[in-house]
């Protein structure tokens, strides 16, 4: 919250500034670009800032990391499997469009045949905005769901070399299916001493960790 108010200020006193400058000295197309271009600038650091946050929260959840580092990890995530990133963030951005889209309309139609007389305009106003908040709010869960999901396929891939991923989720996220014959070094016999303090493991994981470690289940 203070990395996306340190960016929103700037924001705001690039708007003020604009605002005084056209006010004063009319329009000066050097500066309108100079301005304009540390609006964009601002704006994607804002974005890239909210992205990485959502990121953080869901690396935090699962691996118990502090904020800090569960945001270098996001980062990491994100530098490193670009095109998983981008398919994620269509999936959950069509998501959210079509559900905010169609159920509100859908809810219109339906009191368009339920309601009838002069208030119908009224009453399908309201709808259409009480369907969107609560439609917007319901897909808010499914796209922290889908990118949580997300985030759990791509530690399963390296550290456990995708053995507990469903084939769906794999073919979904382009990532290689698991190699039976020469497994993985993966789990806690590879991992960093705190990666692996930060992994909560069954015992159906840590017995398939094991195996593919080479290490005597006894052991």
């Amino acid at each position: 919250s203070f990395l996306i108010a340190l960016c929103t200020m700037p924001r705001l006193i690039l708007e003020y500034v604009d605002q005084e400058l056209k006010a004063s000295a009319g329009d000066n197309p050097i500066v309108e670009k100079v301005i304009k271009c540390f609006k964009c600038c601002l704006w994607c650091f804002e974005e890239c800032i909210k992205s990485i946050t959502e990121y953080a929260y869901i690396n935090n959840a699962v691996t118990g990391k502090p904020f800090c580092r569960a945001a270098k990890a996001s980062f990491t995530l994100v530098a490193k499997y670009p095109l998983q990133v981008a398919l994620n963030t269509l999936v959950t951005g069509l998501l959210s469009v079509l559900s905010c889209v169609m159920v509100p309309l859908m809810m219109v139609v339906i009191s368009s045949l339920i309601i009838s007389g002069k208030g119908w305009l009224t009453s399908a106003v309201f709808v259409l905005v009480l369907a969107y908040v609560v439609t917007r709010i319901t897909t808010g869960v499914y796209e922290v769901t889908l990118t949580t999901l997300f985030v759990c396929a791509m530690r399963d891939f390296e550290h456990f070399d995708g053995m507990c991923a469903p084939d769906s989720l794999r073919e979904a996220m382009g990532l290689s299916k698991p190699n039976e014959e020469a497994p993985k070094r993966s789990s806690v016999a590879s991992m960093p001493v705190a990666e692996a303090r930060a992994v909560e493991l069954t015992p159906s994981q840590m017995r398939h960790s094991l195996i593919a470690a080479n290490v005597p289940e006894e052991q």
